[in-house]
């Protein structure tokens, strides 16, 4: 019966799409509402990937204008400081122009979602993974960051609770962070 054959089709159309739905709401939870990382998985993906980090504190050290680089799923954007209160995203042609594809290279080799950088460019921020408890990640800082703690694993909602953020030492100018969530 050809009609008997359509509807198996479209059964199986719906309970596809249905999977799929399913598998994108659970990666996006995830991604999103998921656990922050450890300590230890942060301390071992600075150590294996510290020569790129330390490229890319210098860099963006250097780079006076530089705000935020961003890995998007079609490749990355750049971000500068336009005047004292507005920035604006830079063209892939002034990317280039300005020597600014290093960072995408580093970035991936890194695997590093995004950096930014304090107006004064004595802080770079290497953002790993924000969820509701707050945000995680390796930070290079000229000036002594402080509270530091022994750990940072287990402190999101006691962090949270105080507004403040903590910090561990990773190595001289090299800190993990803990921010809280909102």
């Amino acid at each position: 019966m050809p009609g008997r054959s359509l509807w198996k089709t479209v059964l199986v159309l719906v309970l596809v799409n249905a999977a799929i739905v399913i598998a994108a709401g659970a990666w996006l939870w995830w991604r999103y509402f998921g656990p922050l990382p450890p300590d230890q998985a942060l301390r071992t993906r600075f150590s294996e990937h510290r020569a790129d980090f330390d490229s890319l504190a210098i860099i963006a050290c250097a780079d006076s204008e530089l705000v935020v680089v961003v890995r998007t799923p079609n490749g990355f954007s750049v971000f500068v400081r336009h005047t004292p209160t507005s920035n604006r995203r830079l063209s892939e042609m002034e990317v280039a122009a300005s020597g600014r594809t290093a960072y995408r290279r580093l970035l991936g080799r890194a695997g590093l979602p995004r950096i930014s950088r304090t107006a004064d460019a004595r802080m770079v921020w290497f953002r790993l993974k924000k969820s509701g408890a707050g945000e995680k990640g390796i930070i290079y800082s000229e000036k002594p960051l402080a509270p530091l703690v022994p750990t940072l694993d287990g402190l999101e909602h006691t962090v949270a609770g105080q507004g403040a953020s903590a910090y561990v030492s990773l190595a001289p100018r090299w800190f993990l962070f803990l921010e809280p969530g909102e």
